[in-house]
């Protein structure tokens, strides 16, 4: 006996429905904005009052559970309430200014699945006291912990093999930096700070900490020298 299809309408305006899920940018998900790209979605705001946050490694979309890969630019730009975030596994890239002048965070956890963290993700995020870069970065970017005012300690991994611009820079409180590999290249005033109505720059006050047997050392103290 042949099925009794009572409406044959119904799959084909499903599928459109489903298409059109993943192809139209969304704001359905509760304290969360973002965009669908390619069956993916891109954080790119945060509406939600809470102090801690946990990014979902997927947002609901009708019958569909879309995964979260990226943190859109400036992302969550001044949410000076915000004082922890976790991001999932899921997550491969921080745009620029991601959490741009998130006064009061003091903690991030960054997976080890992300390999982009762009420029100025981190930027005035004065709470901020350590940070732990995964494995699965290669360069830390311009500015990505530029006016970090309490930040103390930074683990870098092998896998880093740039540092940009003034990456580190404005950081007075910052007192180690533990390299897990070879000295990376970096570029001009990684570490420098800018004391207060002076135009004169210091170095920030991290010693670094190396693994033996790990090389490019001496040529890091040679380009790292503070600019006047």
């Amino acid at each position: 006996m042949k099925p009794h299809i009572k409406n044959p309408f119904i799959l084909p305006v499903l599928i459109t429905s489903l298409v059109l899920m993943l192809l139209v940018p969304s704001v359905v998900q509760a304290q969360f904005n973002y965009t669908i790209t390619n069956g993916a979605i891109t954080i790119t705001g945060y509406t939600g009052s809470a102090g801690s946050v946990i990014i979902p490694i997927t947002i609901g979309v009708g019958i569909l559970h879309i995964p979260v890969i990226s943190i859109g630019t400036l992302a969550f730009e001044f949410q000076t309430s915000l004082t922890s975030v976790t991001i999932p596994n899921s997550v491969t890239s921080i745009g620029d200014s991601a959490f741009y002048c998130c006064t009061s965070l003091t903690s991030v956890t960054i997976p080890n699945n992300v390999t982009n963290i762009a420029d100025e993700a981190f930027e005035s995020c004065w709470s901020l006291s350590s940070i732990t870069i995964p494995d699965s970065v290669t360069s830390i970017a311009y500015g990505t912990f530029l006016y970090c005012y309490g930040l103390t300690n930074v683990t870098i991994p092998d896998s880093v093999t740039n540092i940009g611009f003034e990456a580190f820079s404005d950081c007075p409180s910052l007192t180690s930096v533990y390299f897990q590999g070879n000295a990376p290249s970096f570029d001009t005033d990684v570490f420098d700070y800018q004391l207060p109505a002076t135009i004169n720059k210091i170095w920030d006050p991290a010693t670094i900490y190396y693994l033996p047997g790990t090389t490019g050392w001496v040529r890091l103290l040679l380009v790292s020298q503070p600019s006047c």
